[in-house]
């Protein structure tokens, strides 16, 4: 099983081209995609939530977030971040893209949640996360960017949520 120390320069060396990657990304959004759709929101705070459709179905699974701390692993441009803050979590979004955090900042403002939104800079390996820290742990779409390291990063995020807490993953991929 590789360690932090050996797997580093692997890793390191990926960080710079993820971020460029995603920093392309965020500067070819525009700014009139940055409100959330009502009918978003709606269609995912219902308690009568339909259970066939992946993001439906983990929203009805961390069930009221009114109150909870949630960290969401790859940020990227806040969509997440904010639907969960509009739903009552306090969000901490981690993203490698400087550009993509600048972009879920602004989304935060936006629509009104940037008081309970805290968006940090960094890969999910150098992040720094308290342990026991968050009621849940999202990540969409985030893990197979860290494929090398993935006992690492899940041993990781399972520390950070809190005893009891919930970790919910999706994944476009199946490898």
């Amino acid at each position: 099983m590789a360690t932090w120390a050996t797997a580093g320069s692997a890793r390191e060396e990926r960080w710079p081209e993820e971020a460029a990657f995603f920093d392309e990304v965020a500067d070819r959004m525009g700014d009139e995609a940055l409100p959330i759709d009502p009918l978003a929101l709606r269609r995912y705070s219902s308690p009568a939530l339909r259970r066939r459709f992946n993001k439906e179905f983990r929203f009805r699974l961390m069930g009221d977030l009114r109150g909870k701390t949630v960290l969401d692993v790859g940020s990227g441009d806040g969509l997440n971040a904010v639907m969960l803050a509009k739903l009552g979590a306090r969000v901490t979004g981690v993203d490698v893209s400087p550009r993509a955090v600048a972009l879920a900042r602004r989304r935060a403002e936006v629509n009104g949640v940037s008081d309970r939104v805290t968006l940090m800079a960094a890969p999910i390996e150098a992040a720094e996360l308290g342990e026991d820290a968050f009621d849940l742990v999202w990540a969409d779409a985030i893990l197979h960017h860290v494929l090398d390291e993935l006992d690492l990063v899940m041993d990781r995020l399972t520390r950070c949520a809190k005893p009891g807490g919930l970790l919910v993953f999706s994944e476009p991929v199946n490898l």
